[in-house]
């Protein structure tokens, strides 16, 4: 067990790795144990997070941003974090890097949210120009408008060049990002549920169309976790596969 730093002193946090399940049981409380897949965390393989403070402390996404750097990649395959109100913010951000949140641990909703710490540029397919926007409320309801036919294009561009996009429309998407390094070189990622099968389809309408391989058909639940991430904090949910594609782009700006 690891005693972990929080944005809170008054919260503490516990990291107890490499977890059988009968561990797990004697860890996790018992009145969330209905919601545990019992069968594989079999494997031994389990990271479990235990937040304690005070009964009405608010667990927030900042708290569980420094939480989530101070704990760094985790090698076990299922990952359980038990802790009291937690912000629908923090226990999204959480998801989002893999981690299992029983429902009953954090409120119904929050309206706090928080700017992004650089600038954010929006653009889509009816507004090619686009505009700079604050937070990710604004990018959220943004999404919405998302449409497979009038809008089936949207865009977050970061300073340095870097950018990560959806296209296609709420229950079938394709999420791509770019990410530039030192001397202007950069990484193209597309991203999916699990190992590439093989089987490619396509995603978009009319308005435009790319092939991808089945696995990286996501909805706009996906896009909104992978997107905020980024875009809050420059890294990428460790829950989606990422398809490394740069050669494609490599290779065309060859043969130009």
């Amino acid at each position: 067990m690891r005693m972990l730093p929080a944005t809170c002193a008054t919260i503490k946090v516990e990291l107890h790795r490499r977890l059988s399940s009968h561990a797990v049981r004697q860890l996790v409380p018992r009145r969330f144990h209905s919601q545990l897949p019992w069968s594989d965390l079999a494997s031994g393989e389990t990271a479990t997070l235990i937040l304690k403070h005070k009964r009405k402390e608010i667990v927030a996404s900042a708290t569980v941003q420094e939480l989530l750097a101070s704990v760094g990649d985790l090698e076990e395959r299922f990952r359980i974090v038990v802790a009291a109100n937690l912000t629908r913010d923090a226990a999204e951000l959480l998801a989002a890097n893999g981690f299992l949140v029983p429902r009953n641990t954090h409120p119904a909703s929050t309206n706090h949210s928080t700017a992004f710490s650089q600038r954010v540029h929006y653009s889509r397919t009816d507004q090619p120009k686009g505009r700079d926007i604050a937070d990710w409320t604004t990018a959220n309801k943004l999404l919405g408008y998302l449409d497979p036919v009038r809008r089936h294009f949207a865009i977050f561009d970061l300073p340095n060049g870097s950018y990560v996009q959806c296209l296609g429309g709420k229950k079938a998407l394709t999420v791509e990002a770019r990410v530039y390094g030192p001397g202007g070189r950069f990484t193209h990622w597309v991203f999916g549920k699990g190992l590439l099968c093989g089987l490619q389809t396509q995603v978009g309408s009319s308005a435009g169309v790319v092939t991808v391989d089945r696995t990286q058909v996501l909805q706009i639940r996906d896009a909104r976790l992978i997107i905020r991430q980024f875009l809050e904090t420059n890294t990428f949910p460790a829950q989606y596969h990422k398809q490394d594609v740069t050669e494609r782009f490599v290779e065309e700006d060859t043969r130009s």
